[in-house]
């Protein structure tokens, strides 16, 4: 069944081939699977009307809408630093991508009120 082939996505998933790598980038957990080659899907809603003994205690109804910002990246796949070695490193590019889609920057200024006798000093 599809539900033993969806696998946890913290961050990222990724697919890849000898020349080029495809990545997803996601700010929250997601759920994801790859049922044919080249292909990920990202499973943005779960709906469980029972347990699933995952740690919850009940069963997901609530399907409150929730903000999902995904990034897509595509590029050549990396070198290898072995040829017997299949550990998947990310690449610096991504890296930078990801934290600045879960880390962005924000400015933060501070106002000072000022009232109309403040001016004429």
């Amino acid at each position: 069944p599809i539900q033993s082939q969806v696998f946890p996505m913290p961050t990222l998933a990724s697919i890849e081939d000898s020349n080029k790598r495809f990545t997803v980038l996601s700010e929250h957990s997601q759920g994801t699977s790859s049922l044919k080659e080249g292909q990920i899907l990202i499973w943005l809603d779960r709906r469980l009307a029972q347990d699933d003994d995952r740690g919850l205690g009940q069963g997901v109804t609530d399907n409150v809408p929730t903000r999902t910002r995904l990034r897509i990246i595509l590029e050549d796949t990396p070198p290898s630093k072995n040829e017997d070695e299949n550990d998947f490193t990310i690449t610096p590019f991504c890296r930078q991508m990801w934290e600045q889609l879960n880390h962005p920057l924000m400015a933060f200024g501070k106002y000072q009120y000022r009232t109309p006798d403040d001016a004429k000093k």
